[in-house]
Parts: structure tokens; sequence; C-alpha cells
């Protein structure tokens, strides 16, 4: 995957996992310049009456998973993902 800084044209080559940008319906979006939000169970945003989707935090800097705190009293942000062009989800993230 390449980042490209928009002020300064600067490409950056980072390595992905396969099981990130796999499939039809990638379900991908950046947090910030280094992290990217996806779905872990593209199926689970089928189920209507499940509300919540698993999700995981890949930082492209050093490759590893971020483990964010999801119990207790966590502020929570919004990102809408487009699938394939003919549909939406709505997903929730700790901030």
């Amino acid at each position: 995957m390449d980042r490209v800084d928009a002020g300064t044209g600067e490409t950056i080559t980072f390595a992905v996992p396969d099981d990130i940008l796999y499939g039809p319906d990638i379900c991908v979006g950046f947090l910030d310049a280094d992290r990217l939000f996806y779905l872990k169970d593209r199926e689970s945003w089928k189920q209507e009456e499940e509300n919540e989707s698993e999700f995981e935090i890949y930082r492209l800097s050093d490759g590893e998973l971020e483990n964010p705190e999801t119990e207790g009293e966590v502020d929570w942000r919004n990102m809408v993902f487009n699938i394939g062009g003919y549909d939406t989800i709505p997903v929730r993230y700790p901030e």
C-alpha cells in the first residue's frame, strides 16, 4: 500500500497483510496517516440484529495491531464504509 503526502507528493510504501485488503468487500479506512481501521469479520455487518462488528486497527509504521480499550467509559467515533459501491455500513470505533 502506498501513502502519498498530499502536500509534498512524497510516497511511502507499506506492506499490508492480505487479510486486510482481501475480497470484494474491502472495509478499510484511515484513522490518521499511520493507522488503518478495518472490519475483521466482514460477514458481521450483514447481520442486522448485530449492531457491532469486529474491527482491528493496524499501524502501518510498525506492522502491529493496536488493541484499543473498549471496556468501561470510552469515547466513540463513527465512520461509514462503502461496500463495493452498492451498500454502506456505519461502524464505530474508540477514539
